[in-house]
């Protein structure tokens, strides 16, 4: 009765003479539920029973251009106007909505994809391997940094991966170490590197490694059926031949097909994307074909699409950042195919490449100056470490990544590739800490 009574107070008084070519709100409303066809377009039916709509549904979520096309041009429809990855979106798109709120809310994250016509451009050429010429253009995000100096915060808990391995990388060398990453159970990398042999990149395309891909997503289906997989790739020709194969795997393996249709139709449906459009996705696990590779000729050639550009390392910490249990990179090349010069000049985006597959070989980043690990920080810290190794444990010391680390961690005896125990002792990184949660 009281949701009757709140939707009843929604449905404002309108013209209900005449002609129902001249009904407006609730009237209108009411005229157009009981037709079969023949309705009225949506903007003419949002133009004249707007207040009745926005009462019955007060949160509206909308494209730039449906919201441009379908709202109303009539200042101040809404209180807040909330831009959500912002990073993406270009501000001609974003004025025509903030000209109808009354507040405005800017999200996004200025190390993610900016706008970029890459599409556009890649629509008009015929070859994957020449040369595209991407156009990184000037965000709504990136102007609101411009003028908006105050009122401006950062969000500096991370909370997707489970596993520190996976946003390790990124904190070290997109975030100055700044994101707070919290240490899991399990001692090793959760970022697992897996060479292609016989590998042959050809007009954007690597086949081999298209075939080990599939093979490794049904290990991972067939080793944990209960998470969820999405498998990114570096360029839409790689997509392409991935989705292609995917479907027929699909239709051939009834175990594949059984994995793909428990999360058809939800936000963790089994799919293949590119690191143009993978901003926003997350997954338990990322199977990364990383594509370039050794040509017929055996030679590597240096170009590595978007990635050369300015802001290629953007597109490749949004891929290294979606998984949150596990990531695979299944690539044809290992990190000394990739040539950098000039250290001091070399771009981002393939430093930050190069780097990455020796971090999913190794587990570990070689040119980071990080605190030393296994060092304790207190006599108190050595009595309990002491105490515990006669006990017959095995102890780790400053465990995780970043500025926050357990002092210690006790390996469980029965499976050493996970932690039983995590021991935090009272100094001054705990008195240090800013809340209570930190702590």
């Amino acid at each position: 009765h009281l949701l009757v009574e709140k939707t009843d107070e929604c449905l404002l008084p309108g013209n209900d003479s005449g002609s129902p070519k001249s009904f407006t709100e609730a009237p209108l409303l009411l005229h157009e539920m009981k037709k079969q066809r023949r309705h009225l377009p949506t903007r003419l039916l949002i133009e004249q029973a707007f207040h009745t709509l926005s009462g019955l549904k007060p949160c509206w979520m909308m494209s730039p251009a449906s919201a441009a096309q379908l709202l109303p041009k009539t200042p101040d429809l809404f209180d807040v106007l909330i831009i959500d990855e912002a990073s993406q979106m270009k501000p001609e798109q974003a004025f025509s909505l903030i000209a109808r709120c009354k507040q405005l809310v800017i999200v996004g994250d200025r190390n993610q994809l900016p706008p970029t016509n890459f599409f556009q451009k890649r629509d008009s050429m015929d070859n994957e391997d020449e040369e595209v010429e991407i156009e990184d253009n000037e965000s709504v995000l990136e102007l609101a940094d411009k003028v908006i100096t105050k009122n401006s915060c950062s969000l500096g808990w991370h909370y997707r991966s489970r596993h520190q391995s996976l946003i390790n990388f990124s904190n070290y060398y997109f975030y100055d170490n700044r994101l707070t990453v919290f240490a899991s159970n399990k001692v090793d990398s959760e970022v697992k590197y897996i060479k292609v042999e016989e590998p042959r990149y050809s007009g954007g395309v690597n086949l081999p490694e298209v075939e080990h891909t599939i093979k490794v997503l049904k290990q991972q289906v067939a080793e944990d059926p209960s998470k969820s997989i999405l498998i990114a790739t570096m360029n839409q020709a790689q997509t392409s031949e991935l989705t292609l194969a995917l479907d027929r795997e699909i239709q051939n393996d009834p175990v594949l097909e059984r994995y793909a249709s428990s999360f058809k139709s939800t936000l963790d449906e089994l799919d293949v994307k590119n690191l143009e459009n993978v901003q926003g996705d997350e997954r338990d696990v990322v199977i990364v074909s990383t594509v370039y590779g050794p040509g017929s000729d055996g030679r590597v050639m240096q170009n590595f699409g978007p990635i050369n550009k300015e802001s290629g390392w953007r597109r490749l910490n949004v891929l290294f950042t979606r998984a949150k249990h596990r990531v695979i990179v299944v690539s044809s090349l290992n990190p000394s195919d990739i040539t950098i010069a000039n250290t001091e000049n070399a771009k981002r985006g393939v430093k930050a490449f190069r780097n990455y597959l020796e971090y999913a070989q190794t587990g570990k980043i070689s040119d980071a100056l990080r605190r030393e690990s296994g060092v304790v920080e207190s006599p108190f810290e050595e009595s309990v470490r002491a105490a515990l190794v006669r006990l017959g444990h095995q102890v780790d010391l400053q465990v995780g990544v970043a500025s926050y680390r357990l002092d210690m961690a006790v390996l469980d005896p029965r499976d050493p590739s996970r932690y039983l125990l995590a021991i935090e002792c009272d100094g001054a990184s705990y008195h240090s800490s800013y809340s209570a949660r930190s702590r």
